[in-house]
């Protein structure tokens, strides 16, 4: 149960990823990307969510999905060289969510190997 309070971590950042294109001007890709990228972390949040409260382990398919959408949340700005607050948005909602999902990798990894 220790582990709730990062999905909904998660989810917060998903919700914002969705909610900030409509705040500034953007292009339509990258608004696409970044509602694609928030519902996916949001939806994922709560599998995962789920899943911690009923203590069931970290599903792996998951984290990749969640990795991915950070990735490509820190990746897209970059490749379509968009400037202002939400580059920096997509940028700091990106290296959160990889740092994170990293962390369960890794604490997934370390759990596996000691057992």
């Amino acid at each position: 149960m220790n582990r709730v309070w990062s999905h909904y971590f998660v989810a917060a950042v998903g919700t914002w990823v969705m909610a900030a294109p409509s705040l500034v001007e953007l292009t339509v890709e990258l608004f696409r990307a970044d509602v694609l990228a928030g519902g996916v972390l949001v939806v994922v949040a709560g599998y995962s969510s789920r899943r911690a409260v009923e203590g069931e382990s970290m599903h792996g398919g998951a984290l990749g999905v969640n990795l991915a959408a950070g990735v490509l949340l820190l990746a897209f700005p970059l490749y379509r060289d968009i400037s202002g607050l939400i580059f920096w948005s997509d940028i700091a909602c990106g290296s959160l969510i990889i740092l994170l999902t990293t962390y369960y990798l890794y604490h997934a990894f370390v759990t596996e190997q000691q057992s």
